[in-house]
């Protein structure tokens, strides 16, 4: 208690070094805090379901070569295999993303829905808030007609009224009813969803894959028995899955390691960068508190004469320094509470998997707390250990301006400051680099003044190509005719969605590849590469000639048109799709186009004609793209009018600038380059203070020695070079340390850099003169005041 008042009081007697110290600390705690909210929430914290560490997720995985396994979901006919076969598990769901549209109770709206075996929530332990979840008989056709609601739908669409269990709503213009409403606080891992309706399996169905799986592994079986398991079960299925060189597997996950797989890295990432932070922050405490200890010199010698042992002192320092790092920690912690709501608002949406549980609590106090210490150790052990040996009749016979030789150890403070900053520049500047490079890829088609409007028609009104194709085409008469349409045509999947349609490839008449060739297979509508401003570059666009009845036609991209036919003209050549009898003939050759994101290598495609389209699959997701002659918004309130004169059912899935939804596929990289850009900013804020507090330091301490120099005949411009070059020398050491780790520490950004390697010398060089810049700016004041020293006043200093 005697250490702790005497503490708080030498703290109290020096305010703008206290202040000055935990604002610091401030920044480096909070910053750590915020970061460990979300890995705890994310990484570390049980998930919300009953015994959670038995839950496991079952994934098929095609072997191309040994070691090389491409995972993928289950066919119908694939997941009653393992359902009826597997001994490992209690039970075994199947669960696969299902957009529905909701009709009759308002304005038409598309809802994300989840098709769900009905063990689904009995596996998860999960209840209904109001009536009851599925049951076991729900997944037989005559007993599927019911739908569960979140909490969210039903209050913003039936007010809450509780009366809903037992009404029938319309979802695909199909009545459903209304058995329940699950909690707000249910946690629904595939993803988002305001609906649950059951799954209904069709054991026949054997190339559609479409199903993710759910399981819970009985208390008696290991995970490796489990896994031998399926993996027998897999090799047993039906020789038809196998071709190609290819055969079929099976794998287990823990669902934990499923869930954060894509978040894990990034966060750990972010763990090490806010890392760096605070140790940054704890050297500009030690090297304040070495500053500070000259001043107490005398002190501490008097206190050592009374008979105060080294450990004593040693005790007494190491208290100043847990008060001043627990004040640290308390305000980094207000500070942690703002940047966590801070991170997930810059966060893009669904990359931070369950955000909703990012929150502060108990072990994010605890860890704060053992952070906050830990760092008051950290930096206050060795100001603590050099203070504490002193000289008593040295340090009685010179008085308070005694000053303790720690020179090395705040210039080794200052060049480890350096060398980390250098550290997270070089990543934080990698990341910016790889994201402008991303940001320059063309993706193929011009993007300026074209307006996406995208739509699910429900298989229950459109039951038949023919329908969908008069859909299309009034909505596309509809549309064309509108003032200010420059063109309008129509894709089922647009680029850059989340889904397509992909398959082999080959020509007409010879075996296929092997390895396969897989393309993506858009149908199109006339006019669509020219709305996209896609360059035709050979051949025709589709038209009216190309009918279902006329001779099936495709347009191929340029890749596959060189692969296939390098030395021919593929005008008139024939492509074959899907094993068909009736292979389509090319017509035209287009450019490459990103289908998937910027990041991706352009991938090949073979576009068929809508009118050609004879599977539902292909006619029942519309994607109208519009060209405009002036800003495209203003027409999204008459395009929603025009659909709803075709449709007044259908909903809209979603109309957007084509704009916004490639600066959405930059959300993730953007979201990347800002936080580590962010916390190297940090450190090199940090890293200026510390060198400005060392070189003022040092200027006060040799300011009898610049005197004697001024006297003799220095003059000003000697002394700011005496104290640049001081400077200089430390950073440069700073920085050969930082860029040899700058070369080992930014391999592990590899997995998201674009076009940039890890080790890039333009990238280090432009943040090592950056660092030089920053050093000489934050020494130039010290420096100055150096050279304005009167030598009268310098040499009666002591």
């Amino acid at each position: 208690m005697n250490d702790l008042r005497y503490a708080l009081r030498a703290l109290r007697t020096n305010p703008g070094f206290t202040i000055t110290a935990v604002v610091v600390l401030a920044l480096g705690i909070g910053a750590n805090s915020a970061i460990f909210t979300v890995v705890d929430s994310v990484l570390l914290r049980p998930l919300p379901y009953k015994d959670p560490g038995r839950l496991y997720a079952l994934m098929a995985a095609h072997v191309t070569t040994p070691g090389d396994l491409r995972f993928t979901t289950l066919s119908d006919a694939g997941y009653v295999d393992f359902e009826r076969q597997s001994n490992a598990f209690d039970s075994m769901a199947a669960y696969a993303m299902h957009s529905l549209n909701l009709t009759g109770s308002g304005e038409p709206v598309q809802v994300p829905a989840w098709q769900l075996s009905p063990r689904f929530f009995s596996i998860l332990g999960a209840r209904a808030e109001l009536g009851r979840a599925f049951r076991s008989e729900e997944d037989q056709p005559a007993h599927a007609n019911v739908v569960l609601l979140s909490d969210r739908l039903w209050r913003s669409r039936f007010r809450a009224d509780p009366a809903i269990l037992g009404q029938t709503i319309l979802l695909d213009a199909a009545p459903r009813t209304v058995i329940g409403v699950m909690p707000a606080t249910f946690d629904f891992f595939p993803g988002p969803s305001d609906l649950w309706v059951p799954l209904v399996l069709d054991p026949a169905r054997h190339t559609l894959a479409y199903l993710h799986v759910v399981a819970r592994l009985k208390a008696s079986v290991t995970p490796a028995a489990a896994e031998a398991e399926i993996e027998s079960i897999a090799r047993h299925r039906d020789q038809s899955f196998s071709r190609n060189g290819r055969h079929d597997t099976a794998r287990l996950f823990p669902l934990r390691t499923v869930i954060v797989k894509n978040a894990r890295p990034l966060l750990l990432i972010f763990l090490g960068a806010v890392g760096c932070v605070l140790l940054i922050a704890c050297a500009n405490v030690a090297t304040l508190l070495l500053a500070r200890g000259a001043a107490r010199h005398h002190d501490i010698a008097v206190r050592a004469s009374l008979g105060a042992g080294r450990w004593r002192l040693i005790r007494q320092l190491l208290t100043e320094s847990a008060l001043l790092a627990l004040a640290g920690g308390v305000l980094g912690l207000i500070a942690a509470m703002w940047g966590v709501d801070a991170l997930l608002a810059l966060a893009p949406t669904g990359k931070i998997p369950r955000a909703a549980d990012v929150h502060i609590n108990l072990a994010v106090l605890a860890f704060t707390l053992l952070i906050s210490l830990a760092a008051g150790l950290l930096f206050g052990v060795a100001p603590a250990l050099k203070l504490s040996r002193v000289s008593l009749n040295q340090a009685l016979q010179h008085g308070a301006r005694t000053v303790a030789d720690s020179a090395r150890l705040r210039h080794a403070l200052v060049i480890a400051e350096i060398a980390l900053s250098l550290i997270l520049l070089a990543g934080a500047g990698l990341l910016l680099k790889s994201f402008l490079r991303l940001r320059a890829v063309d993706p193929g088609f011009r993007v300026e003044n074209v307006l996406a409007l995208s739509v699910d028609l429900s298989p229950n009104t459109y039951r038949t190509p023919a329908q969908c194709q008069a859909f299309l085409q009034q909505t596309l008469d509809r549309i064309r005719s509108t003032p200010g349409v420059q063109s309008a045509a129509a894709i089922n999947w647009l680029p850059f969605g989340s889904l397509d349609v992909t398959g082999d490839v080959s020509v007409a008449g010879q075996p296929p590849a092997n390895p396969p060739y897989i393309v993506t297979k858009p149908a199109t509508a006339p006019g669509y590469f020219r709305a996209m401003g896609i360059r035709l570059l050979r051949g025709r666009d589709f038209d009216d000639r190309d009918t279902a009845a006329s001779p099936p036609v495709a347009i191929v991209t340029s890749d596959l048109a060189r692969r296939f036919w390098p030395h021919d003209d593929p005008i008139g050549k024939r492509v074959e799709l899907w094993g068909k009898d009736n292979p389509p003939t090319v017509v035209g050759v287009v450019s490459l186009v990103q289908q998937g994101s910027l990041a991706d290598s352009p991938t090949g495609a073979v576009y068929q004609p809508l009118t050609q389209a004879g599977r539902l699959m292909f006619l029942q997701h519309l994607t109208f793209v519009v060209r405009t002659a002036s800003e495209p918004v203003r027409l999204a309130p008459t395009l929603r009018v025009q659909l709803r004169e075709v449709d007044p059912n259908q909903p809209i899935q979603f109309l957007e600038r084509l704009e916004s939804r490639i600066d959405a596929s930059l959300d993730e990289p953007r979201f990347q380059t800002r936080l580590l850009g962010a916390f190297a900013a940090l450190a090199l804020a940090l890293a200026a203070v510390g060198i400005y507090g060392v070189m003022a330091y040092t200027v006060a301490q040799r300011t009898r020695e610049i005197g004697v120099r001024i006297a003799v005949g220095a003059q000003s411009a000697d002394i700011l070079r005496l104290v640049l070059r001081q400077s200089f020398a430390l950073s440069g050491v700073g920085i050969l340390l930082g860029i040899a780790g700058a070369a080992v520490v930014t391999r592990v950004l590899s997995q998201l850099l674009f076009g940039v390697k890890p080790i890039d010398p333009v990238t280090f060089l432009l943040v090592s003169i950056l660092l030089v810049l920053v050093a000489a700016a934050a020494t130039v004041f010290p420096a100055r005041r150096a050279a304005k020293v009167d030598p009268v006043v310098a040499l009666r200093y002591e």
